[in-house]
């Protein structure tokens, strides 16, 4: 319901002043808060408002820091905008934030909040991010130059690996 204010003033013995008046502006619902996932596949963070928001608030564990932060994207005429100093987020034209394995602690808690207009801010959503797994070794490749074979050992998930090539048109070197 649109409401209007009005106000007069008086100075000394004067009279009132004539009306002053303003509508008052609408406050905007509150937004349902965004979703946020982990993406264990890739270690990565996503998230997704929803439609018609202008303001996300985003809150992380930098790696290898042990103190949380806050960045403040925007949507502005021309589209989304991530604050400068912050590699490995980005946001898509439709909102979207995606937050790379490197962005936030492993096992930390990433979290979002939304704002449409002058609402308040949505609740938060949340996800852990998950953790990326080391990079393995590289696998021990050993050529036999007698049979003009090759062969290679390696491990993953816990399991070793062994693989030999054999080229009996490959002559001896």
């Amino acid at each position: 319901m649109e409401q209007k204010s009005k106000a007069k003033v008086k100075k000394g013995n004067s009279d009132y002043s004539a009306d002053g008046t303003a509508t008052d502006p609408t406050k905007e619902a509150t937004p349902a808060a965004p979703t946020v996932t982990a993406n264990p596949t890739d270690a990565s963070v996503t998230v997704t408002p929803a439609a018609g928001m202008d303001e996300i608030t985003l809150t992380y564990t930098p790696t290898g820091t042990d103190q949380p932060v806050d960045v403040v994207v925007k949507k502005t005429a021309t589209g989304w905008t991530v604050p400068s100093g912050h590699d490995g987020i980005t946001v898509s034209g439709d909102g979207i934030i995606k937050l790379t394995h490197a962005v936030a602690e492993d096992g930390t808690e990433v979290k979002a909040k939304v704002k449409k207009g002058n609402s308040d801010y949505s609740a938060y959503g949340t996800a852990t991010d998950p953790t990326k797994e080391a990079t393995p070794a590289a696998p021990t490749v050993t050529a036999n130059p007698t049979d003009a074979s090759d062969s290679n050992a390696s491990s993953r998930n816990g399991r070793n690996y062994a693989n030999v090539h054999t080229d009996r048109n490959r002559p001896n070197q």
